[in-house]
């Protein structure tokens, strides 16, 4: 028999926080959260054991799988008006906050994240498409498009970079402009870019007066 031991620490997991935090939740509550995470059932049970101290065979969790009513593939048949109307509203939520900008498979991977709402990849498409028409067409035509800039006057913002093509031969470009008038604060070559004092001596020498 093959064992397997997960050591990730919890600290980086951070789609599991909620979870981990939380011991309240029934097994079949875990299940179908980590289900919902789209985790594989060998993954289940790793995360079971040794996040929960919970040890369940294969078979077990393939039955209480089955007593959710929970499948990794769907058909349309099985999907009813009910579920139909909870998936647009969903998605009518998520396009009217940060879910605006994300296409249908971002979207897809969200429900089942934060909604809990399992449904066919496709459909949701579709239904994106009957929703939200006009930012569909814009993301299928793959053009960028320039986003508005806000800065609230002269020295609110000052944006830094550097240009890094010629530091092979030694010469190390960064500059600064501001980001309302578009004035270069300052354009200098030095030796090297990885000091951040570099650039922090051109910050505190000049101030924010310059």
């Amino acid at each position: 028999m093959l064992h397997l031991v997960c050591k990730v620490p919890t600290s980086y997991l951070p789609c599991l926080s909620n979870i981990i935090s939380n011991n309240v939740f029934s097994l079949n509550e875990l299940i179908l959260r980590y289900f919902n995470c789209d985790f594989w059932n060998g993954e289940i049970m790793l995360l079971l054991l040794y996040l929960h101290q919970v040890n369940i065979s294969l078979s077990t969790l393939k039955r209480r799988l089955r007593s959710l009513r929970l499948k990794r593939k769907l058909t349309e048949s099985r999907n009813t008006i009910s579920s139909y109307n909870d998936v647009i509203n969903a998605i009518i939520t998520e396009i009217g906050c940060s879910g605006r900008c994300i296409g249908y498979r971002s979207m897809w991977y969200r429900l089942r994240i934060e909604w809990g709402i399992r449904f066919p990849r496709d459909e949701i498409l579709r239904l994106m498409r009957i929703v939200d028409p006009e930012r569909i067409r814009v993301r299928k035509r793959r053009r960028l498009h320039r986003r508005r800039y806000i800065c609230k006057g002269p020295n609110a913002v000052w944006h830094v970079d550097g240009y890094d093509k010629i530091k092979p031969f030694g010469f190390c470009i960064h500059g600064c402009v501001d980001g309302f008038g578009r004035r270069i604060i300052w354009l200098r070559v030095g030796k090297t870019n990885n000091n951040p004092e570099v650039i922090d001596i051109d910050i505190t020498s000049r101030g924010p007066t310059a």
